[in-house]
């Protein structure tokens, strides 16, 4: 599972392009920043309604909600991130809204870590792979941020391999590359919901505490 509905600016109009027999449309869109110190982040949206978005034809600037796949791909020169939103619903919206909901199904690619602050609370970080419809293709990787009881609960529960149900908000943290000192960003679940969802195997380990 991963589907993210979202409310976003075009940051640039929409393109059609051929592939093969068919045209799809594709535009840069923009998301506000969380922190107001960081710069609004951009990435790509596509979608094969190509003939709906010519009749509509949102020019830059406009605000569109999307419902979607999104896809996220590491370059392993350069180590950055690209992600694209592939779309199968749209609506153009009459100004900005509020509207971020991501949910995701995935194992864990390592166990989660739990860093607690001062303050009594605690954030809890790890990683989902999200397989992709086709076999052939490598998975999405997420990474997840968690905070308080829901990160707890992972971390208590959760081991590397471990499947998990994730809905919250899709956010970006944006730093400075150390070496070359060049901006870079990832995305990043903010989640507030979890799922556990543990096979019957995964269920008869000893390394868990079944009176949960």
């Amino acid at each position: 599972m991963n589907n993210l509905t979202i409310a976003v600016k075009l940051a640039s109009g929409f393109q059609i392009k051929p592939y093969q027999d068919k045209f799809f449309a594709e535009a840069l869109v923009e998301l506000p920043p969380v922190k107001d110190s960081d710069p609004p982040a951009q990435f790509k949206a596509i979608t094969w309604q190509a003939e709906q978005i010519q009749k509509v034809n949102p020019q830059q600037g406009a605000h569109i909600i999307l419902d979607g796949r999104l896809k996220i791909s590491k370059d392993q020169a350069t180590k950055a991130i690209s992600v694209t939103l592939s779309f199968y619903r749209f609506a153009i919206l009459s100004g900005p809204a509020q509207i971020n909901t991501l949910a995701i199904v995935g194992r864990a690619g390592q166990d989660p870590e739990i860093k607690y602050f001062e303050s009594g609370n605690s954030i809890t970080s790890l990683t989902l792979a999200v397989n992709r419809k086709s076999k052939e293709d490598q998975p999405d990787w997420f990474s997840v941020e968690l905070w308080n009881k829901p990160g707890q609960i992972v971390s208590d529960y959760v081991r590397k391999g471990h499947q998990l149900g994730v809905v919250g908000s899709l956010t970006f943290q944006h730093w400075n590359d150390r070496t070359t000192g060049g901006a870079r960003c990832k995305p990043v679940l903010n989640g507030q919901e979890i799922t556990l969802l543990r096979s019957q195997q995964e269920r008869q380990e000893p390394s868990y505490d079944e009176g949960f």
